[in-house]
């Protein structure tokens, strides 16, 4: 689901005509906006639901898997990926991901809430492209460090 956000983030981005009206061209560059960060979102909830139910279909229950892809939390994820004390004991990709996490969900936020935030369509393609980089990132480390990110965003930090 992920890369499909992508692709359609950049077709919202690239099928504008230039007879469309700036009302319609702001609508397109907000959904494009929301599609980079639901991308990453979506990938990390995939992540979640692999890690704990399983990633074989064949060999995990449904429910749990969809349980797990579901139970991600847009707050704690965003807290946990601004946390410099835990964040930084990560490699450089999941910090990467997780600065632009926090990036991207402000900018859905304008995007989402704001009714007078003006977007430009080159920014746009930026967080396009900055959401795919940290996806791209992310899947380049190990198992490991990819799973114990996936427990740090979703469970309860030690005291």
């Amino acid at each position: 689901m992920h890369d499909n956000l992508i692709t359609l983030a950049l077709k919202l981005v690239f099928e504008q005509n230039d007879s469309t009206q700036d009302q319609d061209e702001q609508a397109e560059l907000r959904c494009a906006v929301r599609c980079a960060y639901y991308a990453l979102f979506h990938m990390l909830s995939r992540q979640c639901a692999d890690f704990f139910a399983g990633e074989d279909p064949s060999q995990r229950s449904r429910p749990a898997w969809v349980q797990a892809y579901r139970g991600l939390q847009h707050g704690t994820v965003r807290s946990r990926c601004g946390n410099s004390n835990f964040i930084n004991r990560f490699p450089l990709e999941i910090r990467f991901f997780a600065e632009k996490f926090v990036q991207l969900q402000k900018a859905r936020h304008s995007a989402d809430y704001d009714p007078e935030a003006r977007f430009v369509l080159e920014s746009v393609l930026t967080t396009i492209d900055d959401a795919a980089s940290a996806m791209a990132a992310f899947m380049t480390v190990s198992e490991k460090d990819r799973r114990a990110f996936v427990v740090y965003v979703t469970a309860p930090l030690p005291r």
